[in-house]
């Protein structure tokens, strides 16, 4: 699914999170998609996992940047 075209009518801020060493989607598409969004920040994580689990331990830190940025925007 290719959205890139669609990226700049996105007005709402956006938080791009990525894990370093996601298998499913490379990292370059996470940049990707964040440098196409008017209003987005980009955050990497040391993490193997596309959806870190309870047990991983960026999972804290991924959770602490999305309050943070909640915090943020509202």
């Amino acid at each position: 699914l290719d959205i890139v075209d669609l990226l700049p009518k996105v007005e709402a801020p956006c938080l791009v999170i990525h894990c370093k060493g996601d298998r499913v989607n490379p990292i370059e598409q996470g940049r990707l998609l964040a440098s196409g969004l008017r209003n987005s920040r980009f955050r990497t994580y040391d993490s193997p996992n596309h959806v870190p689990s309870e047990s991983d331990p960026a999972l804290p830190l991924i959770l602490r940047d999305i309050r943070q940025f909640l915090s943020e925007i509202a």
